[in-house]
């Protein structure tokens, strides 16, 4: 979505009334704060989400207590919240959709990564996650969140078998970046080194709005090259 298009967009939306409108700009909001983050535009990405955390806890308010559409806007809500990087805050509507939906498993993903790597809070975050595996073991992106986890709690061999579990089954970029990281830790820096040049690779293929997340898998890639050159 080209720039211009998203701004004439959110203005031809801007002041409606009706919910699923206001619902449509928040998500146009959140979307152009992510392209204002990836061209390094902070303040103004933080207005934009401002604007629609704004917006969702007005339809939270409004919205039947319960219903479908209300999960769905406080999802949206927790979201936000982390891009905002108010983590406590979108904990506490997270707690609120597992109150209603305690398989949700989303959201209890979502809780075990915020607790774990914004909060480091790993303790805390591995009974989300593994409630979220007793519900769906097979998951790709559950078993790279566990296994993130357990790298967060020193756990690395346990931590690099969800890893490439995790890979066996999808391979992602995030996944690729994590197993890096935990052979890293553990000085294993020909692992670490051909499991980030996959992160890269599979960056490679959709680049776009997501160049931050290169610019870590090479920074780490320089790190581990030399401590090779030390050996």
């Amino acid at each position: 979505m080209a720039g211009q298009g998203l701004d004439e967009l959110i203005k031809s939306t801007e002041g409606a009334e009706d919910i699923p409108r206001q619902i449509l700009l928040s998500l146009l909001l959140r979307h152009r704060a992510r392209q204002r983050i990836a061209n390094d535009q902070a303040s103004e990405a933080n207005a934009d989400l401002e604007r629609a955390v704004s917006l969702l806890e007005s339809l939270v308010s409004q919205v039947e207590f319960s219903t479908p559409l209300k999960l769905m806007v406080q999802r949206r809500l927790g979201g936000t919240y982390t891009m905002l990087k108010m983590e406590e805050k979108a904990l506490e509507v997270y707690d609120q959709v597992v109150q209603v939906r305690p398989n949700d498993i989303v959201i209890l993903n979502n809780m075990a990564y915020i607790l774990a790597d914004n909060l480091n809070r790993p303790d805390d975050a591995l009974k989300y996650i593994e409630r979220a595996l007793n519900h769906r073991s097979h998951d790709h992106n559950l078993m790279d969140t566990y296994g993130f986890v357990l790298l967060k709690k020193g756990e690395i061999n346990r931590a690099i078998k969800e890893f490439e579990k995790s890979m066996n089954i999808q391979p992602t970029s995030t996944a690729s970046y994590h197993l890096g990281l935990a052979f890293k830790k553990a000085e294993d820096y020909q692992g670490a080194l051909k499991a980030l040049r996959e992160a890269e690779k599979l960056l490679e293929k959709n680049l776009a709005g997501r160049e931050k997340e290169m610019a870590m898998v090479k920074d780490l890639i320089e790190e581990v090259e030399k401590e090779l050159e030390k050996e």
